[in-house]
């Protein structure tokens, strides 16, 4: 893509105030060196370029601590430099980017900011057991079983204290937890960003007044692109055209009163080979925001076990719709070397920034945290306490992946691919995600 006047104008600006700069057809490259340049002039140019062209561009910002540029940790690559004195101060050893961080400049004029708050980013309420489905890929055991009142109370009330925002429920269907109404609303009136997870394959009427008045984010699950193969991928016993269009209704009118909706869809053989009747479907409902899983519930049918070049042939389809500024990504962990095009991989792949306790941590319906929806290592009872639980500080280092990993530019991101499948391939989480295309590694456990 060649850059428009607007890029060039920004670009130059950026240019001016003494920050190295260069582009190609798909990536912008800029360097900056805080001992010359004033980064506070540089920002607003910064956000500028990454708000206007993140969609068009992969964009690189080499040379600038993560807490200096908070808003756009995906962009930032930050390594230790020969010739640069670094320094670990205690505001570096609260920081959420400790673990990768090789600390700060001690050279620079730039003002010392505060740590990245070493949160979790979001917590996940898995408020009931029970689904009226039974999908082969889904993890959720099937039990009937809801969350108490007061642990669910007590986790929201956690949040406030800690200072975290973004809270999610989810189950099971949690619209079968008869107290959804009352529990978003509570953590509404703390202010929280409340979202919620759901087939939306029934809505009644006071669940869906509950949602338009305290809910600002919807994930929904849409496994197939007609009744036939929406039957087929979840298992469900109605076939017919009326259950599959009033499940769609249900979409359409979410999506017309909830600020964001998005939809979830499990990689299948059928959506791989179907990749356009998906997305030709889902704009039909006026979805933007559509985020794709690498299954991660054995023992996989064949339906959903994809291989590398079954991944490979999805993230070119992605790549030829996203280039229409359609927000698809692949949302949880797959390594960025499962393709030799470095670009592309950024364009499509999340990672795993949101999975393996990276960033957040699930709730268990009984009350205990874990990692992950699928990594069951029970972290205590309190999220301070499971935050800093010795098995999730180990996990999130990565001192454990090999060196190509280390050297690698998206490592902040992809985090070594899935620890869930780490463990079920080689019984530790401490290996490689078997997807990778790098060196075994030889650690010592």
């Amino acid at each position: 893509m060649l850059p428009s006047p607007g890029l060039k104008k920004i670009l130059a600006k950026i240019k001016k105030l003494k920050a190295s700069v260069t582009i190609s057809e798909t990536e912008i490259h800029i360097t900056i060196d805080l001992t010359h340049s004033n980064l506070l002039e540089l920002t607003p140019f910064l956000y500028i370029l990454l708000n206007k062209y993140e969609e068009d561009f992969l964009i690189i910002i080499k040379g600038v601590p993560y807490c200096l540029l908070k808003d756009a940790p995906d962009h930032l690559l930050y390594k230790k430099a020969p010739k640069i004195n670094y320094t670990k101060d205690n505001i570096c050893r609260q920081c959420h980017y400790a673990h990768i961080c090789p600390g700060w400049i001690q050279d620079t004029p730039t003002p010392r900011p505060t740590a990245v708050r070493y949160l979790p980013r979001e917590i996940v309420l898995e408020v009931t057991n029970r689904c009226h489905l039974r999908c082969p890929i889904c993890f959720g055991p099937y039990k009937k079983f809801d969350m108490s009142w007061n642990t669910l109370t007590r986790f929201i009330d956690e949040c406030v204290d800690l200072g975290i925002n973004d809270i999610r429920f989810t189950g099971g269907e949690p619209l079968l937890y008869k107290q959804l109404p009352k529990a978003i609303a509570y953590a509404k009136k703390k202010k929280r960003y409340i979202i919620v997870n759901t087939t939306a394959t029934f809505l009644p009427s006071r669940i869906k007044n509950a949602l338009v008045k305290y809910a600002d984010n919807l994930l929904i699950s849409l496994q197939g692109y007609s009744p036939q193969t929406n039957a087929y991928l979840t298992q469900s016993q109605d076939h017919t055209t009326s259950y599959f269009q009033k499940k769609l209704k249900n979409i359409f009118e979410l999506n017309q009163i909830i600020k964001e909706v998005r939809i979830g869809t499990i990689i299948s053989q059928t959506l791989i080979k179907n990749f356009h009747k998906y997305y030709r479907l889902i704009s039909s409902l006026g979805i933007k925001y559509w985020e794709l899983y690498r299954g991660m519930s054995p023992p996989l049918k064949k339906e959903f076990n994809v291989s590398p070049q079954d991944l490979s042939n999805l993230i070119n389809q992605i790549h030829s719709i996203k280039s229409r500024r359609k927000a698809i990504l692949i949302a949880n962990p797959v390594p960025f070397c499962i393709t030799p095009n470095h670009t592309l991989n950024r364009n499509v792949l999340y990672g795993a920034q949101s999975d393996d306790g990276h960033s957040r941590l699930i709730v268990d319906v009984q009350g205990y945290l874990k990692p992950s929806y699928l990594i069951s290592k029970n972290l205590g009872n309190t999220i301070k306490q499971a935050w800093h639980h010795p098995f999730l500080e180990k996990l999130k280092k990565n001192d454990y992946l090999p060196s190509d990993c280390h050297s690698c530019d998206s490592l902040n991101l992809c985090k070594g691919g899935s620890r869930y499948w780490a463990n079920l391939t080689y019984n530790t989480y401490y290996e490689k995600d078997p997807l990778m295309k790098c060196p075994t590694l030889t650690t010592t456990h």
